[in-house]
């Protein structure tokens, strides 16, 4: 059996197709369990649409909100019945044989997390540029550590949490860090999981997979959090080995310029580049950098006039 956890927190728009989304599909062997992080919208109402259905196991309503979806998870990990369990996060979607494929996928003891490709929507459903997975061209079943290596010390290719289906077992093992995050949970996560075995990988783009600007991955990119867990991840990847100096160094030059043109006003900015130890040269680097880039952007307008 399956165990999907729909973790909700003011996702009342998106919740009902979520939900439908789960109970339509193609591979009906699972249990639902709904936990709600004191939504203040009319999430409940939604919810309770579904009390009575028969794969509706358990709903769970917090009285104060958690500070973290990351709690909600590790909640329902402890209450999972199932042998596998799918996060489906109640802003995102899927296609009806997301669980028949996966589950399959699965029949491989060994393999500990299997995910699919996945589609980028925004808000009212339109499908986004999504070039996160580009590396990613066949299906595949491999052992974590050269999964690690290959698809996830530089950037994590398990897009997010929605698009997989992992062991219990193995996600009771998984050191609890990774509820310290706020945007970076699902990487690390998924670094717990293929640490304990084989991954396999569907490419088919059977999850939807919601961006917009309220929901938590735009804002943690938005207000320097992201930047931190970036280098916290990376940190991580060169202690266990599994990121090589030189590697390290080039991620940390590709940081220092992603915060220095991201947006970020004078004093997040200079928090972030004082985190990462710049140097004079290395901040004069960046300015001279801007100016070049400026000057680009003269010319091509000036070329345009002419």
């Amino acid at each position: 059996m399956v165990t999907v956890i729909i973790p909700n927190f003011n996702h009342a728009r998106f919740l009902d197709e979520r939900i439908r989304s789960v109970l339509n599909q193609t591979y009906q062997d699972f249990e639902v369990m709904i936990l709600d992080d004191c939504s203040t919208d009319n999430s409940l109402e939604v919810i309770n649409r579904y009390k009575n259905h028969p794969k509706v196991t358990q709903i769970v309503v917090n009285e104060q909100n958690s500070g973290s979806p990351f709690k909600q998870w590790q909640k329902g990990i402890s209450m999972a019945k199932g042998e596998l369990i799918w996060i489906a996060e109640s802003d995102d979607s899927c296609e009806q044989t997301f669980l028949e494929t996966l589950v399959k996928r699965c029949q491989d003891r060994e393999v500990v997390l299997a995910f699919c490709r996945s589609k980028a929507i925004d808000e009212n459903g339109k499908e986004k540029p999504n070039h996160f997975q580009d590396t990613l061209t066949e299906d595949f079943v491999m052992d974590g550590t050269s999964f690690m290596k290959k698809h996830l010390v530089h950037k994590s290719c398990v897009q997010n949490i929605s698009s997989a289906l992992f062991r219990r077992d193995a996600a009771k093992k998984i050191p609890l860090a990774y509820m310290e995050f706020r945007g970076a949970g699902d990487w690390s996560f998924a670094v717990g999981l293929a640490e304990q075995g084989k991954v396999a990988y569907v490419n088919l783009p059977l999850n939807s997979y919601r961006i917009y600007e309220a929901n938590t991955t735009a804002r943690e990119r938005k207000n320097g959090h992201g930047a931190i867990e970036l280098k916290r991840m990376y940190e991580g990847f060169r202690n266990k080995g599994l990121l090589t100096e030189k590697d390290f160094r080039a991620h940390r030059r590709d940081c220092l310029r992603q915060i220095h043109f991201s947006g970020y006003n004078n004093d997040v900015r200079n928090e972030l580049l004082d985190m990462w130890g710049t140097t004079l040269k290395e901040r004069c680097w960046l300015q001279l950098l801007s100016a070049y880039n400026a000057l680009l952007m003269i010319i091509n307008v000036i070329k345009k006039r002419l």
